[in-house]
């Protein structure tokens, strides 16, 4: 039987969430495995009835079928969210659990150090190319990768 990974994320028709994706299938299918993938679309308006609708789509899935979890938390987008899904799979998951971007002390992670990387194309800008009026833009504060 081919292993099944499953992956939990958010808006998947954004850039990053496309582009992550692109990958896991592409490995994945390196591997043959096969990539289930259960997604929201986040919160439109004030209808917490909608919110509450797309979080159920965490329970989808059988975790105890899965072979390895993916979670893209940082994009689920809908409040409350991220933690019951972490209960939720931390409860019936029997696999590993892998979030991408998200720093779990007692799960694994996969992040990339911006701060270095953004210190060297500063440095670059400013040493190399004698920038001085430079304009930085960022993600949301509470993301460590932002």
């Amino acid at each position: 039987m081919r292993k099944r990974i499953g992956v939990f994320m958010g808006e998947v028709v954004a850039e990053y969430q496309q582009l992550a994706l692109q990958e896991i299938f592409r490995k994945a299918a390196e591997l043959n495995y096969d990539v289930f993938v259960f997604c929201n679309f986040g919160s439109y308006g004030d209808n917490v009835l909608y919110a509450e609708g797309e979080k159920e789509m965490m329970h989808l899935p059988d975790p105890s079928m899965l072979d390895g979890i993916i979670v893209g938390e940082d994009v689920l987008d809908i409040e409350g969210m991220a933690c019951a899904l972490e209960d939720y799979l931390k409860a019936y998951a029997k696999c590993p659990i892998v979030y991408l971007r998200t720093p779990k002390e007692d799960l694994y992670n996969v992040r990339i150090e911006n701060m270095k990387i953004m210190e060297e194309v500063t440095r670059h800008f400013v040493v190399d190319h004698g920038f001085r009026d430079i304009c930085f833009m960022t993600g949301k504060k509470e993301y460590a990768d932002a």
